[in-house]
């Protein structure tokens, strides 16, 4: 037998001085509901779920763009990582005052194997950066840009974004291009990525002393923003592998 549990919650309507109408939690309850063979109980369950399914699928499904090829998740390099921070560079960039020198994102970050071939939806975004996170940068030491390559050498490959280059050799980064120019290390260069990593997720301890700006902005909306706006420009998402990572070894 299994048990679901429902919550309800009332909620407190707060006009605000600009007329704007804003709910607020203002109490929370349970109730548990056991789900078996009881086939009148669980038809009671979908019609109390159904019309807040039907709501959300409203918006969930919504096509926001179109993909003109199939993107995969892999490593050392993937289609579907290069368009996640292609995107994350470039939204960066539209709101930075300082330029961001390219952007790179955890490979466990990027939920998704696949996107298939076709329209994009307000789903698809979800379903491949369902997180929370957000859009920020910090900027590194050219020494520390070369750590953080040789630990995502380590962990066989991440996401990152045009621009920059390298291979991998015995769990090292080498031959290290950003935009096709060697790592200055006396030169600060300026990261977007998420605040998890940023925040040392995924054991990222060279952003350890690293100053963080916010964007305030979610990854997943900064995506959505992104297609959104392309398609309204009648530009149509794609993506490649492009050997921004090759692996020697």
């Amino acid at each position: 037998m299994k048990s679901i549990y429902l919550l309800f919650f009332p909620f407190l309507l707060v006009l605000s001085s600009c007329g704007q109408m804003i709910w607020h939690t203002a109490d929370a309850k349970y109730e548990r509901i056991e789900i078996g063979k009881d086939k009148q109980q669980n038809q009671e369950m979908a019609k109390l779920i159904d019309p807040y399914k039907s709501q959300l699928d409203a918006k969930m499904n919504i096509v926001i763009g179109e993909l003109d090829v199939e993107l995969v998740k892999e490593r050392v390099e993937s289609s579907i990582g290069n368009w996640f921070t292609d995107i994350m560079l470039d939204e960066a960039n539209r709101i930075s005052t300082t330029k961001v020198d390219f952007a790179v994102q955890n490979y466990g970050g990027v939920r998704s194997n696949s996107i298939a071939k076709g329209p994009i939806t307000v789903r698809t975004v979800y379903e491949v950066m369902p997180f929370e996170n957000m859009l920020v940068a910090v900027d590194l030491s050219g020494k520390d840009v070369l750590k953080l390559f040789d630990m995502i050498a380590e962990y066989g490959g991440w996401p990152i974004s045009r621009g920059v280059k390298f291979d991998i050799k015995e769990g090292k980064a080498i031959n290290v291009k950003i935009d096709g120019k060697d790592v200055d290390l006396d030169k600060t260069y300026r990261i977007a990525l998420n605040d998890y990593v940023a925040e040392g997720g995924d054991n990222t301890s060279v952003f350890a002393n690293a100053p963080i700006y916010e964007y305030n902005l979610l990854v997943r909306d900064a995506i959505i923003n992104h297609i959104k706006r392309d398609t309204e420009e009648g530009i149509v998402q794609t993506a490649r592998k492009e050997g921004r990572i090759t692996k020697l070894d």
